[in-house]
């Protein structure tokens, strides 16, 4: 029985693999090592995790996690937030809670945009609660 299965799977003088099995395996390899390079050279330029408080925001942390690849904003103290409605601009702007972090945080795609969008947003909640 065996040697049947084995017959049907390699006829002699035929190549071991059918041709629509390796057809573009090139690509895919050229691909791969593509992507290997692009993501060597993302980490040699960002290796290091940069943390500050913006101008005028003395309350905000942010930082940029590169090791996880997160864009981190701490927030001030819950009763203040929540009465400048800063959650519904965190929100709008893509941003999740993290309550291991208690942070706001978002993937660091298009982070540099988003982070001055936000801080944007933020100041200009400022300003409306001092005028008020």
């Amino acid at each position: 029985m065996m040697e049947r299965f084995q017959s049907a799977a390699y006829r002699p003088g035929s190549p071991p693999f059918e041709s629509f099995t390796l057809t573009n395996e090139t690509a895919r390899i050229r691909t791969a090592k593509n992507r290997i390079k692009e993501l060597e050279d993302y980490n040699a330029r960002h290796t290091k995790t940069i943390s500050y408080i913006p101008e005028g925001l003395p309350e905000i942390t942010v930082t940029h996690d590169v090791i996880e690849n997160r864009l981190k904003i701490t927030p001030p103290p819950k009763d203040k937030s929540f009465a400048l409605g800063l959650n519904k601009i965190f929100r709008q702007y893509g941003f999740v809670w993290s309550p291991t972090n208690k942070c706001y945080q978002r993937k660091l795609l298009n982070s540099m945009y988003s982070e001055k969008v936000v801080l944007a947003a933020i100041r200009e909640a400022y300003k409306k609660n001092v005028k008020e």
